[in-house]
């Protein structure tokens, strides 16, 4: 039985955008995509503290990811596929991106941000699925918005 807000992996969708961020298109064919978003902290202990250990924010935060899933080379509307991830990190360009719920809903969570795409495997076995995975990494500020 589905709890109330409860929101599935498979209902929510990476989205980059290869145009500045006029338009993000859904990464097609996506089994596992996983963000890590690292809020870095300063040791401010001192021997006042007891023997305790006293943490500050620090300032370089960062977000990190990948994604993976099935080959497809298409040109269907509103997906990006492998072929074009492999040409946004090998022009090297700053892709703006989105990670929600397909078409989020007032009170859905988005997150967005600028990552390269720092790295592309490709792969398949004999018997299976041509798959590929990419990772990226943060370029600048990140957000989580609630839609309105």
């Amino acid at each position: 039985m589905a709890l109330e807000n409860e929101i599935l992996g498979g209902d929510l969708y990476l989205k980059l955008s290869s145009d500045g961020g006029t338009t993000h298109d859904k990464v097609g064919v996506m089994n596992n995509v996983q963000l890590t978003y690292s809020f870095p902290t300063v040791d401010v202990s001192s021997q006042a503290g007891s023997g305790y250990q006293k943490l500050k924010p620090g300032k370089r935060k960062s977000l990190s990811g990948s994604a993976s899933g099935k080959m497809r080379f298409t040109d269907a509307a509103g997906e990006v596929n492998a072929d074009d991830v492999f040409t946004l990190a090998d022009d090297g360009t700053e892709v703006p991106f989105t990670y929600s719920a397909s078409t989020p809903a007032t009170g859905d969570v988005v997150f967005a941000g600028t990552v390269l795409i720092t790295n592309l495997q490709i792969g398949g076995s004999d018997d299976g699925d041509a798959t590929y995975s990419f990772q990226v990494d943060s370029t600048g500020s990140f957000s989580k918005t609630v839609t309105a």
